[in-house]
């Protein structure tokens, strides 16, 4: 009985290691929707260091020129969020020109990005542009949004010039899309993941309620830095940490 039962969870064990395999292997091979190779990734807090929401825009320009400046560097971004870390915001929008219900049940993920973002993740637009340094406070507000957004609320339809925002009551022009982007997981790969929205740092929404307000002040605090260099990724990482204190 021993002998059999020891059989019988070897070969259990066996086929849980090959299942465990296969999936790493199928990791490997999958398009994830953006470059893993010589990619380095780092977190940055700068409500720690003592930034409050009025001194952000002084930040913005020095983080991209600084980071841009390192040796190595093909390209440099910041954002909120990135793929596989630090994932995400959900909330539900309002569709120009559709039916208030025709979204519900719908929630997007978004996310603040720099100029040359979707570069330096590698992550191709396949539609219009990216967020760019033309993208001010003061002009139109704007958004780049993902394949799976289109597909969801543009079936059949050219979304660019399009525009949405926040489920409320009169935001449903706030941004005007101008480009999209190759659907990219920035979550588990094996979970299902709602459409997506960028938006750029500098351009802000005034919103009436107070919880809405605080979501928007707090979204506009970078998390993560990307790095796209030649080389090890490893070796930037001094180099990055002299670039912040430099800041």
């Amino acid at each position: 009985a021993l002998v059999i039962a020891q059989a019988a969870l070897s070969v259990l064990l066996l086929a849980v290691a090959g299942l465990v395999t296969q999936s790493l292997r199928n990791l490997e091979t999958a398009d994830l929707g953006f470059e893993t190779r010589g990619r380095l990734v780092a977190t940055v807090s700068l409500k720690a260091a003592g930034y409050t929401p009025d001194r952000l825009p002084g930040i913005y320009e020095q983080l991209q020129d600084r980071l841009q400046a390192i040796p190595g560097v093909s390209s440099a971004s910041f954002s909120l969020n990135s793929p596989q870390n630090l994932c995400c915001i959900n909330l539900s929008v309002l569709i120009e020109g559709r039916p208030d219900q025709s979204t519900n049940g719908v929630n997007v993920v978004f996310n603040r990005i720099s100029p040359r973002y979707f570069e330096t993740i590698g992550t191709p637009v396949v539609r219009g542009r990216e967020i760019t340094k033309a993208d001010t406070p003061t002009s139109r507000r704007v958004a780049v949004v993902d394949q799976a957004f289109v597909r969801r609320f543009f079936p059949g339809e050219e979304p660019i010039g399009r525009h949405f925002g926040l489920s409320l009551p009169g935001h449903g022009y706030d941004y005007e899309i101008v480009g999209v982007v190759k659907d990219t997981l920035y979550r588990n790969p094996a979970a299902r993941q709602s459409p997506m929205a960028f938006l750029p740092f500098t351009q802000t929404v005034e919103y009436e309620p107070a919880g809405y307000r605080r979501l928007e002040s707090g979204m506009h605090f970078p998390q993560s830095i990307q790095l796209n260099v030649s080389g090890a990724p490893e070796k930037f990482e001094a180099p990055l940490r002299e670039a912040l204190a430099g800041i």
